[in-house]
Parts: C-alpha cells; structure tokens; sequence
C-alpha cells in the first residue's frame, strides 16, 4: 500500500473515526431485510462512525460484530472488531469472520439501501435513528 493510499485508509478507519462522509451522513440507520428478520436489523449504521453488522439464519444462528464504518468510493464499508464478535448458536457453524466486509452501493434512498455483493443486489429497508 502506498503511503498516500494508506494515510487515506486511515484517516477513514483509524482507532477512532472521527467523521463520515457526507454520503454515510445520508444513510446513518438501522437496515432489514424483512424475509430475514423484521425485529432485528442486520446493521445498525451510527452517527459516530460505529455500528453493528449482522449476519442470521432465522432459528439457527445470529452473528453480531461490532465494526466502524464508513462510505469509501462506492462502497459501504465495515472494519470489524475480531474482539466483539457475539455468535448466538452453535459456534462451530462460524467460519473465519473477515475483519473488513465492503459491499457496493447501488442505490440509496430515505427508506431503502441496495447494496451489491458477488452479483446479487440486497434490498435493506431503512428505520432511522432516533436524534
């Protein structure tokens, strides 16, 4: 990585994000996807630069990772926190938990968020945080 890219990185994800780009300025809330669970959002995007990245298996298994995020490029972007990872099932059905999830932002609206990953566009529908 060249200094210049990694100084960008960063500034972006430290220890301590301590800004959002004005487009995750746009998108801060709580995301569902309502065929997976409609009491439980899969992420949970803080004004603070924290969140809550979940992924669930109605019945069998949820994972919840604490992370920072951000929008870098065109992507939401999450650096996950390998020490706050909570597995609520049975553990040996976790695999390796990447410690950066980036899926592209295709559209964004006041009640929505597509995001592509591997060629299939998700549909979150979007509860906003509370001021």
């Amino acid at each position: 990585m060249t200094l210049i890219a990694a100084t960008a990185f960063l500034s972006v994800f430290g220890y301590s994000c301590n800004h959002l780009t004005d487009e995750a300025k746009e998108i801060v809330g709580d995301y569902y996807i309502n065929e997976i669970s409609d009491r439980t959002p899969l992420m949970e995007l803080n004004d603070n630069c924290k969140a809550i990245y979940r992924t669930i298996k109605p019945e069998v298994i949820t994972i919840s990772a604490e992370a920072e995020w951000n929008v870098v490029g065109d992507s939401l972007t999450f650096e996950i926190d390998q020490e706050k990872i909570n597995v609520d099932g049975d553990p040996t059905l976790v695999g390796k938990i990447p410690d950066r999830i980036s899926k592209k932002i295709v559209a964004h609206d006041d009640w929505s968020l597509t995001l592509e990953q591997n060629g299939v566009n998700y549909v979150y529908r979007r509860h906003h945080k509370s001021k």
